[in-house]
């Protein structure tokens, strides 16, 4: 079985263009996932893993991942350049679409950077310039990023011989087939649904589960609703951050009657057009929230003896990336 350490502590909606480290450099395994929104206008954007930073002359770039909407058919166009001159371009039809959401895994191996986009294998590209050289990322164009995460694939040896294919030991991304999730693992309940979306809790949101959700607020927003529900339809917790009052106000929705409203909280988290993510993690006493990796606040159950939450419901001005069950 595989699991997965965090390198380097996530990067959360920075500017465009960015060009930042990559704390320990590249090596087999290790991944870097980045999400975003595409805008509508948007002609092309490019992710370069380059050797440093150097303006003058072009650091070298090992891998040029380039989507492009403004050439006939949408591609995307790889390359690598070295001492200054580009080499050959490995193309591939473009499944990123402008105006929607999208999430890019890049992992690296010894002979190439496999490539996932939206849950699903997208491509891979063989090495020209070795990754152990490769120390920055670069990302420019029109492109709005929500998060840049770094983790490193380390595997525990498996109980079968290594003649095995390699393939049983990578992330579900990256297979031809999806195994079911192992118990505690990280379930993937939707990637980019519509909103209003609403979905079953396998198993329910017992003590030590969490919902992981990865969105972008709506440039106009004005409110929007996440619930959970238990049996019968109550809303056992009702989250809605209202742009118009600048609150995040906090209920439940029990015997056909609201409760008493919860609003304080240390600070607003949320921005018109900017991703977010939300963890919802359910405890024996509470469910405690947190947005972009910092606790927010913790929420009392209001139903004796606690009701495990079996739906979830999100509505409003946002824009989801995917859901996520732990």
């Amino acid at each position: 079985m595989a699991f997965y350490a965090p390198a380097q502590s996530d990067i959360v909606n920075p500017a465009i263009p960015y060009v930042g480290m990559i704390f320990g450099g590249l090596s087999d395994g290790k991944m870097v996932m980045i999400k975003g929104m595409v805008p509508h206008h948007s002609s092309r954007f490019q992710i370069d893993f380059q050797c440093g930073s150097s303006v003058t002359p072009r650091a070298d770039v090992a891998f040029h991942f380039n989507p492009r909407w403004d050439e006939g058919p949408q591609q995307v166009v790889c390359n690598t350049l070295q001492r200054q001159a580009w080499g050959k371009e490995q193309r591939a039809y473009n499944t990123i679409m402008r105006g929607q959401a999208f999430e890019i895994i890049f992992m690296v191996s010894n002979h190439s950077f496999k490539v996932a986009v939206n849950g699903s294998h997208f491509m891979e590209y063989p090495h020209r310039i070795h990754f152990a050289s490769v120390d920055t990322l670069s990302i420019s164009g029109a492109v709005n990023v929500y998060s840049i995460s770094f983790t490193q694939n380390q595997m525990i040896p498996q109980p079968f011989p290594s003649t095995y294919p390699s393939t049983q030991m990578m992330p579900p991304q990256f297979m031809p087939a999806q195994p079911p999730p192992y118990p505690g693992g990280l379930m993937t309940l939707a990637v980019n649904p519509a909103v209003p979306y609403s979905c079953d809790i396998p198993g329910g949101l017992y003590t030590g589960r969490i919902i992981i959700m990865n969105g972008v607020v709506s440039p106009k927003a004005h409110r929007f609703t996440v619930n959970l529900q238990i049996k019968g339809g109550q809303v056992v917790l009702h989250l809605n951050p209202r742009f118009d009052e600048h609150a995040f106000v906090r209920n439940s929705l029990l015997n056909k009657s609201w409760g008493s409203e919860e609003r304080q909280v240390p600070f607003f988290p949320f921005n018109r057009g900017q991703g977010f993510q939300m963890n919802i993690q359910c405890d024996a006493t509470d469910y405690k929230v947190s947005i972009n990796g910092q606790h927010l606040f913790s929420y009392n159950h209001r139903v004796s003896p606690v009701g495990r939450a079996v739906k979830l419901e999100v509505t409003g001005d946002v824009t989801l990336t995917n859901v996520q069950l732990q």
